[in-house]
């Protein structure tokens, strides 16, 4: 009899978890119904998922784990749209849809890397990433994407974020409507098919823009990320001075941009050591660009 009590009373607390959990998630109940659902049991069971959830947030990227992933919302253009550059900024910016920078109040930075895949120098950028336990980001060249496929599977297969960075590598500015959405639609199919992941974040080729372009990225849904601290490693600074240059304007909520394509990087590869200890040794965390937009408008508790 005290056994069938307590099958009984477990049961009873999983069919209460999975209502609880099933009213929650659909937004079936009004937010008094949903305090009462909440009270006792139910309050304990928030509180272990919450946990769960700040647990998650901390947790170390290291070589043999994929960094934290936030899954972002479905992209959708935002509308209406205004019509000159100035107030697409403005728009954009409030809706984060628009980064120059992420949180000035934290002191975390984001590794980018633009104009890949390009062997032999983005293998021996994973390679370095992997060695420190980081995060980073690759906006990738459609074009390049489909001639090293395997490439871009190895920094999705190690958690890394890829972003679309058109198809040739053109100055948007001066292309036509169709031709500017032919870059990026071209670029997020072939991004998709080789990681099974669409692209939501983009970077326009040196960092150039305009209200044709911007409305066209609006119509996709994309996130769009210049930068706040560029490396300069696409010049011809040797590994010290572009390794000067990143930690000269590190700041909280950096967004630094380094090249794996677009050439010889190998100045780049022999600057980025001194980049990440440099940063490491300021106490700046790095993060992936979904936690720097997480973090856009948190608050540091004190």
């Amino acid at each position: 009899m005290q056994k069938k009590l307590i099958y009984y009373s477990i049961l009873t607390s999983s069919v209460i978890c999975c209502l609880v959990g099933a009213f929650l998630l659909t937004g079936s109940l009004d937010p008094q119904s949903q305090d009462h659902l909440l009270s006792g049991g139910g309050q304990r069971i928030a509180r272990a998922g919450q946990s769960g959830l700040a647990l998650a947030h901390h947790l170390p990227f290291t070589p043999t784990q994929k960094p934290l992933q936030l899954l972002p919302q479905p992209p959708v253009p935002i509308s209406p749209f205004p019509t000159t550059l100035n107030e697409q900024v403005a728009v954009l910016q409030a809706k984060d849809r628009l980064f120059f920078s992420g949180n000035a109040k934290l002191p975390e930075v984001a590794l980018t890397f633009d104009d890949g895949p390009n062997p032999p120098y983005t293998n021996q950028v994973l390679a370095l990433l992997k060695h420190y336990g980081i995060p980073a980001t690759f906006f990738c060249v459609g074009k390049q994407v489909a001639a090293y496929p395997d490439l871009v599977k190895q920094e999705a297969a190690a958690g890394y974020t890829i972003a679309n960075h058109t198809w040739t590598h053109p100055m948007l500015t001066s292309l036509s409507t169709s031709d500017i959405r032919d870059e990026l639609s071209m670029t997020s199919d072939i991004i998709q098919k080789t990681t099974g992941v669409r692209p939501i974040y983009f970077r326009p080729p040196y960092g150039a823009y305009n209200a044709r372009v911007f409305t066209q990225l609006n119509q996709f849904g994309f996130t769009t990320f210049l930068w706040s601290d560029g490396s300069l490693d696409w010049t011809a600074l040797r590994p010290a001075a572009i390794s000067r240059q990143v930690l000269s304007h590190a700041a909280n909520g950096a967004i630094i941009l380094m090249h794996d394509g677009g050439g010889d990087r190998s100045r780049t590869i022999a600057a980025l050591p001194s980049i990440i200890e440099g940063l490491q040794a300021r106490h700046f965390r790095f993060v992936t660009l979904e936690q720097l937009v997480a973090d856009a408008h948190m608050t540091p508790s004190v």
